[in-house]
């Protein structure tokens, strides 16, 4: 199963409609996650107008653009020579803990068109982005795993967040960049379309706590200091 989502998160753009400039293809400072809700009440507004999980900021930090209080999304810096695919399981632990992790590993997947590297920059660094579909029940208590650093803030539209003042630059750069893509529309078609491409992110098994406590002992990425 890891294999295969390696697979997806290549490091190369999977839908050959979204064009990143050659010369932005440099390593990447970390990961954006954009997590869409599949809420079967929404219909068509899934796609039209689709919900995102959002956190609230709990620390400010100048090298990578955020002020404590502000509204973004799950992202991660890299350690030095992770793996996207980790990167990704680090950026997640702003979504969820262990204690919902079941109910995570059965309805949140990624899919074909998943990832995008280089879909936005700070301070002149390149940010990749993972967009995955959560088909399961909305109203789901989620705490996230990194408390001390994020608060959960729930699911928003891509309208309500874009016309709220105080978002960190780099999400809403983001979910610009998905609204210019369409990607939202493309990712749910290819959710539906393609379910031999739809896998769950997390293993059987999988631990954040374990994890994060594994990856705090690699070294940061010395750009993110």
């Amino acid at each position: 199963m890891l294999e295969r989502i390696d697979g997806i998160f290549s490091g190369q753009p999977i839908n050959p409609s979204i064009k990143v400039p050659e010369t932005e293809r440099v390593r990447s400072i970390g990961v954006g996650v954009l997590i869409i809700a599949l809420d079967p009440r929404r219909n068509g507004d899934n796609v039209s107008n689709p919900k995102f999980w959002t956190i609230k900021e709990g620390q400010s930090k100048e090298t990578t653009i955020k002020l404590a209080g502000e509204i973004s999304g799950p992202a991660e810096t890299k350690k030095t020579g992770e793996s996207t695919l980790s990167n990704i399981y680090g950026a997640l632990g702003e979504f969820c803990d262990d204690t919902s992790i079941d109910e995570v590993s059965e309805h949140l997947f990624v899919t074909e068109g998943s990832f995008v590297p280089n879909a936005a920059t700070v301070h002149g660094n390149p940010v990749d982005l993972a967009v995955l579909v959560y088909d399961g029940l909305l109203d789901t208590p989620f705490k996230p795993a990194s408390c001390d650093e994020v608060s959960a803030n729930g699911w928003m539209t891509r309208e309500d967040i874009l016309k709220i003042p105080n978002v960190r630059p780099v999400f809403r750069d983001l979910i610009e960049f998905e609204r210019r893509n369409g990607l939202a529309a493309k990712i749910l078609e290819a959710y539906y379309s393609n379910p031999q491409m739809r896998m769950p992110i997390f293993p059987q098994g999988f631990s954040l706590s374990g994890f994060h406590i594994q990856r705090e002992q690699l070294a940061d990425d010395p750009r993110t200091k």
